[in-house]
């Protein structure tokens, strides 16, 4: 997600908005939609999960919405807000973060995955 903001968004960014409105609502509510997605992938459906290839599918899932947040900050934020940008990021990368792979046991067999 770094090197995608860098790469296509122009680096970390910084500053403050030009004014205070916020984006076009349609986008707020994609992606609070994204967040509890993801929030409800992970921890309701991933602790119900019983055969890896279930939870390899639950787990890229979540990990895709978590990365559309920064494609949106990138893509969907005009330039003139940093703020808007950096609050997308963020959001994305702690999205991302709750999505470690902790639900995975060190006793169950190392071929990922099964069917």
């Amino acid at each position: 997600m770094v090197v995608y903001q860098f790469g296509l968004g122009g680096g970390i960014p910084f500053g403050t908005n030009i004014d205070r409105t916020l984006p076009p609502t349609a986008i707020l509510i994609v992606s609070g939609m994204e967040v509890v997605a993801t929030l409800v992938i992970r921890w309701l459906f991933i602790p119900k999960g019983h055969n890896r290839r279930t939870l390899l599918y639950l787990f890229v899932a979540g990990l895709a919405l978590s990365e559309s947040l920064t494609f949106f900050g990138i893509f969907l934020v005009p330039h003139g807000y940093p703020q808007t940008k950096m609050a997308f990021l963020v959001t994305s990368v702690l999205c991302i973060a709750q999505m470690a792979p902790f639900f995975l046991s060190e006793d169950e067999d190392s071929t990922f995955p099964s069917n």
